[in-house]
This record gives structure tokens, C-alpha cells and sequence, in this order.
């Protein structure tokens, strides 16, 4: 028994190198022949001429548009109208802007054979450049692959919109004012070119029996005007991202509607957002609850803590300070006008995310992680817990100024959202006695 069982061990250890022998000389031939020409190769490559390679093209995929999608080079996009009489006009739009001279932007091409009448459908074939949204080219949370726009660059490309916008207006085209969403193509020229792309236009107007009835050149002018207001605000983006002009002081005063909707489209860093807003001269709700949320969020995700907080937080809260105060002075009423509720409410929580920001900015030690019942508006009493006396009284002001306006806020019927009532550990404030 025992030498039965050597016997099929040796067996065994046989086969596995007879196996290991057989793949040894089947993988050399194997490599020997990769590196060797059959002589039927070898005549063929002497009669015949070889044919260049094809290069193999990316495969074009129709895919439906949105305002915010990255463009690449030769996209197709499919464009939904909402009526037939939509779909004539855009066909008949793109199909006339490649036959309109001087235009110095680029334009998307129609493809004919994909028309879709009953869809309301029809495809645009766009350039074969780099593209992209303008927003993403103006501060660091956009596209960060490529060179944010400079100042002189974002000059070069408001003139030569707005001149592709008076060409347009003479041949009776209405080229959309809302330019939060433009796209771009950078050239690679001698000297590199920054110039629009032009697919955003107002269908309603372009249509062939209205063209007698409007006013071009009021047009014109209204269209100028509010592209002008929105590269105010793409400029001050550009500025304040730019290290070397982020200091300088500007006197631009910014509209509060374009201002809003170019932030949404692409939010950036705290402290440009909030350098950009305190260039806005009105006062509107919608900026003002846009501030807010921003704020609140900041505020929602800080910690506990037991020492002072480091050189970044506190220039993120003074940026924050910053904007609150300027959007309180914004919304100060006038003498004699009576306020609104809603006015009252907003006036009421600016109040309280200042006091809120000033605390995690100056107070040694914050016992309450992501500032929920940070503040207890009846004063603070003590100084110790603060890092000076000035910040002490700074703070001071600002609890006193927040209770006012909440009691204010109550006297006149209304009361604190949720998001303002986090931030308090008591909103019975109508009963407390003044500070």
C-alpha cells in the first residue's frame, strides 16, 4: 500500500511538469511568432502599398439640451419647442445665422435631416471648439482645468457680444438679455480669443409677421443695456478671484435681479459672493433670503470648540459680517413708510445671524455644536468668555439690536421662521423686558 502510494505520487508530480513543459514551448512559440514576419506578409508589404489609418471619430450621440450641461466639441442637441409655430421659427433662425456676415461668434448648425415636425423637435450640431458656460470661467468652484477669465478678457467678450447683438437686431433677430447661462469658445490664436456662442434667443419675438411692428432700436438698446449690467457682475467675479486685483476698491453698483441669477447659476467661494453682493444698490427679498441661506448654512456646520478659531474662520466670518451689515443698511426703510411684515422678518433674522457670526468670531469657547441654541438674546453678562471688552460690547449691540427687531417683528403680528428659532435657545421674547 505504501509503495502504491509513492507510485501515484510520483505520477502525479510527473504530469504537472509534462503540463508545465507543454505551456513552457507553447508560449515561446507563441512569442517567437509575434516577433516573426510569415512570408506571405512579407510579400504582400512589398507589392502592395499600405493605406493610411482612419482615425476613429467619436460617435455622435443626439442627447436632449439643458441650460446648465457641458457642451463638447460636435455635440448634437436635441432643442424641444412648445408649439409649431416655435419650431418654424427656430428653424428658420439657425438656419439664417451662418448666412449673416460679420458675426464674430460661433453659432450651432442645423442638421436637416433630423427634423422632428411632430416631436416639435430639431437637432443643432455645435462647433468643434472647447466650450463652456461663462459662470464656470469666472472663480475657482467652477472648471478648474482651465485658466479662469481675466478682466481685459471678459472686456473683449462684452464687446463682441454686443456687437454680434446689433448685427442680430438689424437683421431683425432677438438675441435673448438673460446671458446667466452664455456659453463660450476659446480660439487658440496667435493671441487667444474669448467669443460667445450663439443659441439663446427669444422665439417669441423671432417671428417674420411681428418684425414690422417692433421697435428695433429700442430693442436694441434695452437688450445692450441689460447684457451691459450682467458683465458688471461677470467682471467684479473675474476681480475679486484675481489675486492681484482682489483689493482693489470698486464703485460699480450691481443689479440685484442679474446678481442673484448669476450666482445661482454657478455659486462661488464665500468671500467673492460676498464682496459681490456688497457692490448690489437695492434691496430685494429674493437676494436677501439668498444671503441668508448661505449664512445659515456656514453656520449649521460649525463645531464645538474650546480655543479661538484660526485666521480662515474668522476672515470667513468677517466676510459674512460684512454682507449682513450691508444688506440690513439695504434694507433699512425710509422715514415715515410703513414695513411690511416680511421686511420685519428678514430685518429680524439678519439680526440674529449677525449676533450669531460675531459670536463664533470673538467668543473664547462655543459649548454648542452646528450653532443650534447658540444665542440667548436677554445679553450676554460676562466678559470673560469673550476675547476683548470691544468684542464684548460689539456683541452686546447686537443681541440688543436682535431682540428689538424680533420684538418688533412680534408687535406687528408676525413671528420667527424655523431657521432663526434654531439659532436661539428662547424665542419668548415679546415678554422679556428691554436690554
Amino acid at each position: 500500500m505504501a509503495s502504491q502510494a509513492r507510485d501515484r505520487g510520483r505520477d502525479g508530480s510527473l504530469r504537472q511538469r509534462l503540463l508545465r513543459d507543454i505551456a513552457d514551448r507553447h508560449a515561446n512559440a507563441k512569442a517567437k511568432a509575434k516577433h516573426e514576419t510569415p512570408l506571405i506578409k512579407t510579400i504582400s508589404r512589398k507589392k502592395i502599398k499600405t493605406l493610411p489609418r482612419r482615425r476613429r471619430r467619436r460617435p455622435i450621440i443626439a442627447r436632449p439640451y439643458t441650460r446648465d450641461q457641458r457642451l463638447r466639441p460636435d455635440d448634437i442637441i436635441i432643442h424641444q419647442l412648445s408649439d409649431s409655430q416655435q419650431f418654424g421659427r427656430a428653424l428658420r433662425l439657425f438656419s439664417r445665422l451662418p448666412l449673416i456676415p460679420g458675426l464674430a461668434g460661433v453659432a450651432p448648425r442645423v442638421r436637416r435631416q433630423d427634423h422632428d415636425r411632430e416631436r416639435l423637435q430639431i437637432q443643432l450640431q455645435y462647433p468643434g471648439h472647447g466650450m463652456w458656460r461663462i459662470i464656470d470661467r469666472l472663480h475657482s468652484q467652477g472648471e478648474w482645468l482651465f485658466p479662469q477669465l481675466r478682466v481685459h478678457e471678459i472686456h473683449q467678450l462684452r464687446d463682441t457680444l454686443l456687437n454680434d447683438i446689433r448685427i442680430l437686431c438689424a437683421s431683425h433677430i432677438a438675441f435673448s438679455s438673460d446671458i446667466s447661462f452664455l456659453r463660450i469658445a476659446q480660439l487658440q490664436t496667435p493671441v487667444p480669443l474669448v467669443i460667445p456662442l450663439l443659441d439663446i434667443f427669444d422665439l417669441d419675438i423671432c417671428t417674420k409677421q411681428d418684425t414690422d411692428t417692433i421697435d428695433w432700436l429700442e430693442f436694441e438698446r434695452d437688450t445692450v443695456r441689460k447684457v451691459e449690467a450682467q458683465f458688471q457682475v461677470f467682471e467684479l467675479l473675474a476681480q475679486f478671484e484675481s489675486p492681484t486685483q482682489s483689493e482693489r476698491q470698486s464703485n460699480t453698483e450691481l443689479d440685484p435681479v442679474y446678481t442673484l441669477s448669476i450666482l445661482e447659476a454657478n455659486p462661488p467661494r464665500c468671500r467673492t459672493w460676498s464682496l459681490v453682493i456688497q457692490h448690489v444698490g437695492k434691496y430685494t427679498p429674493e437676494l436677501a433670503h439668498y444671503t441668508m441661506g448661505q449664512i445659515a448654512a456656514y453656520l449649521y456646520g460649525i463645531q464645538k470648540r474650546i480655543s479661538i478659531p484660526s485666521y480662515y474662520p474668522c476672515t470667513e466670518l468677517a466676510s459674512y459680517s460684512n454682507v449682513v451689515s450691508h444688506m440690513l443698511r439695504l434694507s433699512t426703510p425710509d422715514e415715515g413708510v410703513q414695513t411690511n411684515i416680511s421686511l420685519l422678518a428678514d430685518r429680524a433674522y439678519l439680526r440674529v445671524l449677525y449676533a450669531a457670526i460675531l459670536v463664533h468670531a470673538y467668543a473664547s469657547v462655543i459649548k454648542e455644536d452646528f450653532s443650534k441654541g447658540l444665542l440667548q438674546l436677554d445679553c450676554p453678562r460676562l466678559v470673560e468668555p469673550y476675547t476683548s471688552s470691544e468684542h464684548f460690547d460689539l456683541i452686546t449691540v447686537a443681541y440688543r439690536e436682535a431682540q428689538e427687531a424680533t420684538q418688533t417683528l412680534y408687535k406687528a403680528g408676525g413671528k420667527l421662521g424655523r431657521e432663526a428659532k434654531y439659532l436661539l435657545r428662547s424665542v419668548d421674547l415679546p415678554e422679556q423686558n428691554s436690554l
